[in-house]
């Protein structure tokens, strides 16, 4: 099972700004983009990456 490695860029953005339309703003890509790069990586491997909140994730 091999991921896209521009998801794990993608991945680390968004967990470094605690969200996706931050990382987005920061790699300079829509929110849904980022949002949909996520569900590609999280269904790639198996696991649900972030817990969504309303506002944000953790």
């Amino acid at each position: 099972m091999i991921a896209n490695t521009e998801w794990y860029r993608i991945f680390l953005q968004a967990a470094d700004s605690s969200n996706l339309t931050k990382a987005a703003q920061n790699l300079h890509m829509t929110q849904p983009s980022v949002s949909n790069a996520i569900k590609q990586l999280e269904d790639t491997l198996g696991v649900r990456l972030f817990d969504r909140l309303l506002r944000g994730f953790s």
